[in-house]
Protein backbone atom coordinates (compact mmCIF):
# COMPACT_ATOMS: atom_id res chain seq x y z
CA UNK A 1 0.00 0.00 0.00
CA UNK A 2 1.75 3.45 -0.96
CA UNK A 3 0.27 5.14 1.30
CA UNK A 4 1.22 3.53 4.66
CA UNK A 5 4.85 2.95 2.49
CA UNK A 6 4.64 7.11 2.34
CA UNK A 7 3.82 7.13 5.97
CA UNK A 8 6.83 5.19 7.00
CA UNK A 9 9.20 7.24 4.85
CA UNK A 10 8.53 10.47 6.14
CA UNK A 11 8.72 9.04 9.63
CA UNK A 12 12.29 7.42 8.90
CA UNK A 13 13.23 10.85 7.38
CA UNK A 14 11.96 13.23 10.06
CA UNK A 15 11.61 11.10 13.91
CA UNK A 16 9.12 14.63 14.44
CA UNK A 17 6.97 14.27 11.55
CA UNK A 18 3.22 14.56 12.91
CA UNK A 19 0.56 12.22 10.75
CA UNK A 20 -2.20 14.61 11.02
CA UNK A 21 -4.29 12.37 8.76
CA UNK A 22 -3.60 8.70 9.49
CA UNK A 23 -7.20 7.83 10.40
CA UNK A 24 -7.79 8.15 6.15
CA UNK A 25 -6.50 5.06 5.83
CA UNK A 26 -9.14 2.96 8.24
CA UNK A 27 -11.96 4.03 5.15
CA UNK A 28 -9.07 2.39 2.82
CA UNK A 29 -10.53 -1.52 2.31
CA UNK A 30 -7.35 -2.49 1.21
CA UNK A 31 -5.57 -2.22 4.34
CA UNK A 32 -8.37 -4.40 5.76
CA UNK A 33 -7.69 -6.96 3.24
CA UNK A 34 -3.78 -6.78 3.84
CA UNK A 35 -4.07 -7.17 7.63
CA UNK A 36 -6.57 -9.81 7.18
CA UNK A 37 -4.04 -12.18 5.24
CA UNK A 38 -0.96 -11.03 7.52
CA UNK A 39 -3.10 -12.88 10.60
CA UNK A 40 -4.90 -15.54 8.86
CA UNK A 41 -1.74 -16.60 7.94
CA UNK A 42 -0.50 -17.14 11.35
CA UNK A 43 0.50 -20.55 12.99
CA UNK A 44 -2.18 -19.44 16.08
CA UNK A 45 -4.70 -17.99 13.91
CA UNK A 46 -6.92 -20.48 14.80
CA UNK A 47 -6.68 -20.79 18.18
CA UNK A 48 -9.81 -20.69 20.38
CA UNK A 49 -9.63 -17.71 21.77
CA UNK A 50 -11.00 -16.70 25.52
Amino acid sequence: MERLEGYRRRNSANQNYVNSDIYRLFYSRDLYIIAYNSVKSNDGAETSGS
